[in-house]
């Protein structure tokens, strides 16, 4: 009785909130199936030699199932939008702001990089003694792109862009919310800079209308974080 009164009454952003909330609670549980009870499916995923290969590539396609897939299918069936309404588009012009924020994080990502917490995290997809960089740690950055796509749609194109009509600038404060909370399983700095990264993000998705160079941007940064990480022990230029 009270859901058939509230219901009529959700407006896009509501429901885009609601969507958010129910995506993050997915991603947390399907993406780590051991978290969700899935023995099976986790024992399957860990098993052999290729088991962190495996156990990353599906947590890769979860988030770009939940981050990018679904919500891409809502609005363009459900309200009817096109991509550039939410920022799958080219930029016009302004580029010059995401190298310089590039060259800004580079110096302080080299300075984490001697750090234990750091080695401890990185690279993302961790080598087993003696295993090259080809074939799975390539393909592995490859799909690391992909759910960089995927989460810059979902925060700063879903989430920004969506809200933005009701909210105006403090859909990014909203938006800023849950992506630093997806960042606590990280170390602090990163956690900490999830706050002023996803400030500047959302601010340049507003006002530019387009996640693509954010996109660019933010894997260039988590690539950069991996290659630092193998570079700092030893394995960069391993055979």
């Amino acid at each position: 009785m009270v859901l058939s009164n509230v219901l009529p009454k959700i407006n896009r952003s509501g429901w885009i909130l609601i969507y958010v909330a129910v995506a993050l609670c997915c991603i947390h549980y399907f993406a780590n199936p051991g978290k969700a009870g899935f023995v099976d499916l986790r024992n399957w995923l860990v098993q052999g030699e290729n088991g962190e290969f495996k156990r990353l590539a599906w947590w890769a396609a979860v988030n770009v199932l939940f981050y990018f897939l679904i919500p891409f299918l809502i609005l363009r069936y459900r309200w009817h939008n096109t991509a550039k309404d939410f920022g799958i588009g080219a930029q016009n012009g302004g580029y010059q702001i995401y190298i310089y924020f590039f060259a800004f994080m580079l110096p302080l990502v080299f300075a984490v990089s001697f750090s234990p917490a750091f080695l401890n995290k990185y690279p993302y997809y961790q080598l087993n003694p003696g295993e090259s960089l080809w074939p799975n740690f390539v393909i592995w950055e490859l799909l690391y792109f992909f759910q960089f796509f995927a989460l810059e749609f979902f925060f700063r194109g879903f989430m920004v862009q969506g809200l933005k009509t009701e909210f105006g600038i403090n859909s990014i404060l909203i938006m800023v919310v849950p992506y630093c909370m997806i960042h606590f399983s990280k170390p602090l700095p990163e956690a900490a800079g999830s706050i002023i990264a996803g400030l500047a993000l959302g601010y340049l998705s507003y006002k530019k209308n387009s996640i693509i160079p954010g996109v660019f941007l933010h894997y260039s940064i988590a690539l950069s974080m991996d290659l630092l990480a193998l570079w700092q022990k030893g394995l960069l230029f391993s055979k």
